[in-house]
């Protein structure tokens, strides 16, 4: 696979219970990095496209405050 993959992940249980689950694993650009848009020197989209063309990545500096939605812990 060439290209962006993106894998979500969630924190369950509490204290010393807490495990990290992975919920997706998903080869494409993806929601949870939308953030890149604007908060990054280069989009998950723009990486994407330089690794399907074979062009090297570019740097994933974040350049402002960015936030991703927040969910509700498990």
């Amino acid at each position: 696979y060439v290209g962006v993959l993106a894998v979500e992940m969630f924190v369950v249980g509490a204290g010393d219970g807490e495990m990290l689950i992975v919920n997706e694993i998903a080869p494409r650009v993806h929601n949870s990095g939308h953030w890149t848009i604007e908060g990054a020197e280069t989009s998950q989209f723009e990486q994407h496209v330089r690794a399907v063309a074979g062009w090297p990545p570019r740097s994933t500096t974040a350049v402002r405050a960015s936030m991703p939605a927040r969910t509700a812990r498990c």
